[in-house]
C-alpha cells in the first residue's frame, strides 16, 4: 500500500535456503521464511556455486502499473 506504480523498490536480504532441481535455482530469503508454503525466487540456471546460505543479496524491481499494456 506505500508503493505507486512506477516506484523503485530495493530489498535487501540473505538466502536462508537454496535448492536446484530440474534446472531450476529456487532460493528462500530469510525475511520471507524457509519452508515450502513460503514464497521463494526461482531461477532457470544454477547458482548454488555462485551463491550459499547467508548470502547477502540486493534485489531491485519496478512496481507495474495495474493497466495492462497497450491500453
Amino acid at each position: 500500500g506505500d508503493f505507486d506504480a512506477g516506484d523503485s523498490v530495493t530489498m535487501v536480504d540473505a538466502i536462508s535456503r537454496m535448492e536446484y532441481d530440474q534446472g531450476k535455482t529456487s532460493v528462500w530469503l530469510e525475511s520471507i521464511g524457509k519452508s515450502d508454503k513460503d514464497l521463494r525466487l526461482i531461477f532457470s540456471q544454477d547458482l548454488m556455486s555462485d551463491f550459499g546460505i547467508g548470502s547477502n543479496v540486493i534485489i531491485k524491481f519496478e512496481i507495474p502499473d495495474d493497466e495492462p499494456q497497450g491500453k
